[in-house]
């Protein structure tokens, strides 16, 4: 879901921009999601799809020529990783220009995204470098936030992890955006379905604060 949010604030954008989305999750759901659009008709002409191939697994060498490979091509590349701690995420992890870590507020998902952004930390110290890498909070829901949401959040606030401000919220217009493969410009276009232009705005919440932290990092 954060994937597509990017994609289409991005082409919202820089309509021009070539994006490439890499899908390194070997359960490929960005890779069926974004078929499901070129079946239906819809514009696919301004990205385009990379797969992991099965479960095949790469070594830090291998994604780092994939990923210069790619860069040759393309304006933007966003990759969808395995959501557990494995290798290959941590290799694109130290390889991107800003990386999230998608989590809702609860002991259950925070606990293991904090591990993993420690893990990333040593490695990346360990090679003498650094690493632009934020927390986003996904499936925010004020209605059903509970003491120990409230709780956790404060907990995590203390720790001190780097924290986007934009927040994706519990909205069914996101469920739609994966289910049917829809972009930010496609939402907008539907403003009689409940919280279409609120999910449209959050989509250039986000990608505006990611391009304001590529525009810091490339003054530096």
């Amino acid at each position: 879901t954060t994937m597509l949010a990017l994609m289409g604030a991005i082409h919202e954008d820089e309509p021009d921009a070539r994006v490439l989305a890499m899908d390194m999750d070997p359960q490929h759901t960005i890779t069926e999601i974004l078929a499901t659009r070129a079946e239906s008709g819809k514009d696919v002409s301004w990205f385009d799809v990379y797969s992991l191939p099965g479960a095949e697994h790469l070594s830090a060498k291998d994604i780092l020529a994939l990923c210069d490979e790619k860069r040759e091509k393309y304006d933007y590349i966003l990759v969808d990783t395995q959501g557990a701690a494995r290798k290959e995420a941590l290799y694109f992890t130290t390889s991107a220009d800003v990386a999230l870590i998608t989590s809702k507020y609860n002991s259950a998902e925070l606990g293991p995204s904090a591990l993993f952004y420690n893990e990333v930390l040593e490695v990346v110290e360990s090679w003498g470098g650094v690493v632009s890498m934020y927390f986003l909070e996904t499936r925010m829901s004020k209605v059903a936030e509970t003491k120990e949401t409230r709780g956790v959040r404060t907990q995590f606030a203390e720790m001190g992890y780097p924290e986007l401000k934009t927040r994706i919220p519990a909205l069914a217009a996101f469920e739609n955006m994966s289910m049917y493969g829809l972009f930010l410009h496609e939402l907008a276009a539907e403003q009689d379905r409940p919280g279409n232009l609120s999910a449209a705005q959050v989509c250039r919440d986000l990608w505006s604060e990611i391009r304001e932290i590529l525009r810091e990092e490339n003054d530096e």
